[in-house]
């Protein structure tokens, strides 16, 4: 007969410390892992000491299959993950798993003691995107530029010179050597450079966003109409449809991107005229236009409506 193990004995199992807690009291069995490399097993009845270590090693087996993810991966309190500095923080009494930004740019991870690596790495994909996101609409919408700062024009990189000029102020783009000339009467009036570089940015807009709404409206056939277009300074979108009135309003910020982001973001925009939200079969008429639409929202970070 196999040795019945009695109320609060500890043994030893994969190099845990085991503790059977027998209570009568409770219908199910249940097995925790806590913070000092031991397990407790509460159970209604006396387990047998080969009953214990199969629980054990069957418990041990699930946890390492739920925690195993990331290749790079045993981690500390302290590592760096895509350009951030991440304090981890574990502890038993830590109920959820959550990320914030700290003041001094790290990022604090918060969790119970035996959160999966998997989540945890989950978790800073997505805030770390968000992060990217704004980071990268704040660089499209600019302001204050000064000599030798990066202007993107179309998805080009373009350094600004400011020059003086005693007629017209203007902005002259030099492809060639790639620089985005402002022309002003005072180089040290800010509001007069922003002001000539806005209405560079929003003349260009109407002219090259409409060219490209054109084209691809022409081989969008899901629809048999073209929407009106209005071209507008929007500050935290790309592009809105409001397909109860057949209109589509593009940012201006588009100016800053490629050919294949002011692109996807009109089919996207087009496709609202036939699914009005963002399901599977949305993205499925993307897909149909766009075989790698994937590519275009990455770069926009999905701030599109």
């Amino acid at each position: 007969m196999s040795q019945f193990i009695e109320n609060m004995d500890v043994y030893e199992v994969e190099g845990y410390h085991v503790q059977v807690i027998v209570k009568p009291a409770n219908k199910h069995a249940y097995i925790r892992l806590h913070e000092s490399k031991s397990i407790s097993i509460t159970t209604p009845v006396k387990l047998s000491k080969n009953q214990v270590v199969k629980h054990v090693k069957d418990f041990l087996s699930k946890q390492k299959e739920k925690s195993y993810v990331h290749p790079d991966s045993s981690l500390g309190n302290y590592f760096e993950y895509k350009g951030f500095n991440i304090s981890l923080n574990r502890k038993a009494r830590n109920k959820h798993v959550n990320a914030r930004l700290k003041e001094d740019g790290s990022i604090l991870v918060s969790g119970p003691f035996h959160t999966p690596n998997h989540i945890i790495y989950s978790l800073l994909d997505k805030l770390i995107e968000k992060l990217e996101s704004k980071v990268d609409l704040d660089k499209a919408k600019k302001t204050n530029f000064q000599n030798g700062d990066t202007i993107y024009i179309l998805g080009q990189a373009f350094m600004v010179k400011i020059h003086t000029t005693k007629g017209k102020e203007y902005v002259s783009l030099d492809k060639e050597n790639y620089l985005f000339n402002v022309h002003v009467k005072d180089v040290n009036n800010q509001t007069s450079i922003d002001k000539q570089v806005d209405l560079y940015i929003g003349n260009a807009a109407k002219k090259i966003l409409r060219e490209r709404f054109n084209v691809v409206v022409e081989s969008f056939h899901h629809i048999d109409f073209m929407p009106i277009l209005k071209i507008r300074r929007m500050k935290t979108k790309y592009g809105v449809c409001y397909y109860k009135r057949n209109e589509v309003a593009l940012s201006t910020l588009l100016m800053h991107y490629d050919a294949e982001c002011i692109d996807y973001v009109i089919i996207h925009e087009l496709s609202h005229f036939i699914v009005p939200n963002h399901s599977k079969k949305f993205y499925h008429l993307i897909e149909q236009y766009m075989p790698h639409y994937k590519n275009a929202e990455r770069k926009l970070k999905n701030v599109v409506d």
